[in-house]
């Protein structure tokens, strides 16, 4: 019953902020499919997880190509060189946003792969390392995807949802290392 409140609540959103409904539907699966996982170990889960955060990075590049590409716009030399252009003297909005949201990733992500690894090490294996392994990675996704959208409030939501998550593992990994 919930997912179905929550499925209704993003389909309001979506038309509210002209969002591709295939994104939220593929995060709404993405956390069933999660949901599933439960029933395998922690390091099944957190394989998906840092695999699924991979996917979004990989795509944040792909986004940033396609606008420079679709414009024309190179703003190394080299790069406006190869194609026979002039480099322009400045990044696409769009671009400068994606690099914004890599840098943001970038404070987070590589914390989160430590923080998860050491919990997979010291063999933390509950069901509330899973949950927030998964909240982790989808509220990244939805931070990306907020970002480069440029939607208020749910891009800080997302944010600090990630962040309490990295401290709920840390707060995990120094009660079982007391």
């Amino acid at each position: 019953m919930i997912w179905k409140i929550n499925l209704i609540f993003l389909i309001k959103i979506l038309t509210k902020n002209n969002l591709n409904i295939k994104t939220y539907v593929f995060i709404i699966f993405f956390a069933a499919y999660l949901g599933r996982c439960f029933m395998y170990n922690l390091l099944h889960i957190y394989a998906l997880c840092i695999t699924a955060l991979f996917i979004k990075m990989f795509a944040i590049s792909c986004y940033q190509g396609y606008f420079r590409i679709k414009n024309k716009a190179f703003k190394n030399k080299e790069d406006a060189q190869y194609l026979n252009m002039n480099a322009h003297p400045e990044e696409l909005p769009q671009v400068v946003r994606a690099s914004q949201a890599w840098a943001n990733d970038l404070e987070n992500i590589p914390v989160f792969w430590v923080l998860g690894g050491i919990c997979i090490a010291l063999n933390l294996n509950t069901t509330l390392i899973a949950w927030t392994f998964s909240v982790f990675t989808i509220a990244r996704i939805a931070h990306t995807i907020t970002y480069l959208v440029g939607i208020q409030p749910w891009r800080t939501i997302s944010y600090i949802t990630g962040i309490v998550c990295l401290f709920i593992l840390t707060f995990i990994i120094i009660l079982a290392c007391l």
